[in-house]
């Protein structure tokens, strides 16, 4: 048989093993033998605003908007900082969207001077994280780029259509 908890308070034998103070000892907040302290004022590392809470939740900011700020500000998960960082050895995609956010929206394209869809290419088709071989080209130049370099998709051998 197993064994019964008891009363921390007076001893008697309860229901349940989970429990620790019968029904006429069980105490809420201060007469609580586990109490911590209830809310404490506490202020905000962002905006500097005062909040409460229970110092058990080690909240350091007034909500979550100010939170998402601070990191934004201070850039703690940017790039190299951040723990999944993977470098060179990163995808085609996320590759891009570096590109895009260090040298931002590119205006106009190198060689015909198109303004419209203009996107980042690799001029050495090594995909490394060096600003210095990416060039703003529009898609038709991009296309012809790459065609021009072997690296487009003209080069891409199928195979024969069956009749």
């Amino acid at each position: 048989m197993e064994k019964k908890s008891k009363c921390l308070t007076c001893g008697k034998e309860l229901s349940k093993n989970r429990y620790k103070f019968c029904k006429k000892h069980f105490q809420f907040g201060k007469n609580n033998p586990y109490w911590k302290g209830g809310k404490i004022e506490l202020s905000c590392l962002f905006c500097g605003k005062k909040f409460k809470d229970y110092l058990s939740n080690k909240r350091k900011y007034c909500s979550r908007k100010c939170h998402g700020k601070w990191n934004k500000k201070v850039k703690r998960w940017a790039d190299e900082n951040n723990p999944i960082w993977k470098g060179n050895n990163v995808g085609y995609d996320a590759l891009h969207t570096w590109v895009s956010r260090k040298l931002g929206k590119p205006e106009n394209c190198k060689f015909c001077g198109e303004t419209r869809k203009v996107q980042w290419a690799n001029r050495d088709f090594k995909y490394e994280r060096n600003l210095n071989s990416w060039i703003a080209l529009c898609i038709h130049c991009h296309r012809e780029y790459d065609i021009k370099n072997g690296k487009g998709k003209s080069f891409i051998k199928y195979p024969e259509r069956k009749k």
